[in-house]
């Protein structure tokens, strides 16, 4: 479910483990405002919310992103399940994930802000679409609500790379 020794985006350090149900401790009441750039460091347009190889017992409830300059909610590998969760106004896409995130998701809102790109990017793992494990979160009860204007190439819902899943109770608009 890990990868050793694998770099997370924007230097933010290396990660890895094999601990499905490992725990990285508590998320919940929580809102990430305005986050994602940082110019000075010469990275830019970072997730508000990064999880790396993050296990199932992990608790991610009542979380807010609004205004993130990259991605809303980035998720490499991993089983994390995310429980009432809202992107707003994300700069690229409000749910990213890769390299086999088998995590779920439910009671979801993503409402794509001026310029974003997809409310879901699934992918599995960047030219290896049969690499195992395969990205193949379960997400449910969730929401997606486009850019008040459209946005050349942007999508709802967007899977490369051999991502797959289950997505059940959603509304697309």
């Amino acid at each position: 479910v890990g990868f050793p020794n694998k770099e997370g985006l924007g230097g933010s350090g290396r990660y890895g483990g094999n601990q499905p149900e490992d725990s990285s401790g508590v998320l919940r009441y929580v809102r990430v405002e305005r986050a994602g750039a940082f110019p000075a460091t010469g990275a830019s347009r970072l997730p508000a919310l990064q999880l790396l190889g993050v296990g199932s017992r992990t608790v991610i409830d009542s979380v807010q992103v609004f205004s993130a300059a990259g991605d809303g909610i980035f998720i490499s590998g991993g089983t994390a399940r995310l429980k009432a969760t809202v992107v707003s106004a994300a700069g690229r896409d409000g749910l990213s994930w890769e390299d086999g995130w088998q995590g779920a998701a439910q009671f979801v809102v993503i409402q794509q802000g001026e310029g974003a790109r997809h409310a879901i990017r699934g992918a599995n793992f960047d030219g290896q679409p049969d690499a195992l494990p395969r990205s193949a979160p379960v997400l449910s009860h969730f929401t997606l609500v486009g850019p008040p204007a459209a946005v050349a190439g942007s999508r709802a819902l967007l899977f490369e790379h051999g991502s797959a899943g289950i997505f059940t109770n959603g509304i697309i608009a």
